[in-house]
């Protein structure tokens, strides 16, 4: 990684933090896309979504932007 311009990083974080979503995916298929992890690049700890994965059925930018799920009109 000398010999390119990429900012120096912790591959031995990288490799850890890898392994917990392996262990995460393993110990729970259906819920590991709702674990938030730390960047290795800048420690910045990730939000938490505000609707479970599972529950999520809209992927658009602007509600993945939302604070907190609207409420639906029946």
């Amino acid at each position: 990684m000398n010999m390119t311009d990429y900012p120096e990083i912790d591959l031995d974080k990288v490799a850890a933090l890898f392994k917990q979503w392996l262990i995460d995916k393993e110990e729970d298929i259906l819920r590991y896309r709702d674990k938030t992890y730390t960047s290795v690049m800048t420690s910045t700890p990730a939000a938490q979504h505000h609707t479970r994965w599972l529950d999520e059925m809209d992927d658009s930018f602007e509600r993945y932007m939302q604070e907190a799920p609207a409420l639906e009109q029946v």
